[in-house]
C-alpha cells in the first residue's frame, strides 16, 4: 500500500464486511468519519478516509479505506471489506487457500480454523421446535456428493422458516449455518437436506 512505511501489510478478508478499514494515526475528521457495528455488535467510528493504492504483484487498486485507530483490536493491520472485494473482482477459493484479485492469484496467510461442533447453542435439525421469530444457529446434513467447502443457499423450507446463506465447511455429512422462523406461532421443523 502506498500509505505504508513498511514493505506489506497484512488484510484479513471479511466477505462480510461493507468497508475497508486500516488501522493507523492521523488527524480526525469529522466530516468523513463513519460509524460501523463491529462483529461483537458495539458500535466504533472511523476517524477519516484515506485514498490509497494497494499493490498487488503486478498491478494496483487505487481504493478508498477507512482509517481505525491502531489501537483497534484486528490482529492484522486491516480489513479488506466487500466494497473493496468487488472492485478488485475477488475470487475466493478456500480448498486451494487462494484470493484472486484483479486478475492475480495470491496465497491466504494462516492455517484455517476447523468448525467446532459441540457449541452449547447449535442443535441438530431432525425434528426441532422453533420458537416465534427467533434465529437459531442448527447444524443440517449435506447432499453426498457437495464440496466440502461452500455456500449453503438461502431458500424457505417451509411457510416463514428460511435457512440463511452462509459459507460452510462440511464435517461428518454436515454443516453449520442459520435458520429463521418468521412466524408468530412456533413451528415444528424437519430435516433439510443442503447441497
Amino acid at each position: 500500500m502506498d500509505i505504508s512505511k513498511e514493505n506489506e501489510l497484512f488484510f484479513l478478508i471479511v466477505a462480510g464486511a461493507d468497508i475497508s478499514l486500516l488501522k493507523g494515526t492521523k488527524e480526525y475528521d469529522p466530516e468523513r468519519k463513519v460509524k460501523v457495528k463491529c462483529v461483537d455488535g458495539s458500535p466504533m467510528e472511523t476517524h477519516c478516509v484515506l485514498e490509497a493504492r494497494i499493490e498487488i504483484k503486478n498491478s494496483s487498486i487505487v481504493h478508498k479505506v477507512q482509517l481505525v485507530n491502531k489501537h483497534v483490536d484486528i490482529p492484522c493491520d486491516g480489513i479488506l471489506g466487500r466494497d473493496f472485494l468487488q472492485r478488485a473482482k475477488a475470487k475466493l477459493c478456500y480448498e486451494s487457500r487462494t484470493v484472486n484479485l484483479n486478475g492475480e492469484i495470491c496465497l491466504m496467510l494462516g492455517k484455517p480454523k476447523q468448525i467446532e461442533l459441540r457449541e452449547p447453542n447449535m442443535r441438530k435439525i431432525d425434528h426441532v421446535k422453533l420458537p416465534p421469530r427467533t434465529e437459531s444457529i442448527v447444524k443440517v446434513p449435506v447432499m453426498p456428493g457437495s464440496p466440502l467447502v461452500g455456500m449453503t443457499n438461502k431458500c424457505e423450507i417451509q411457510k416463514g422458516v428460511i435457512i440463511a446463506a452462509s459459507l460452510a465447511r462440511v464435517v461428518d455429512g454436515n454443516a453449520i449455518t442459520s435458520i429463521l422462523n418468521t412466524n408468530d406461532t412456533e413451528v415444528n421443523v424437519q430435516e433439510p437436506l443442503v447441497e
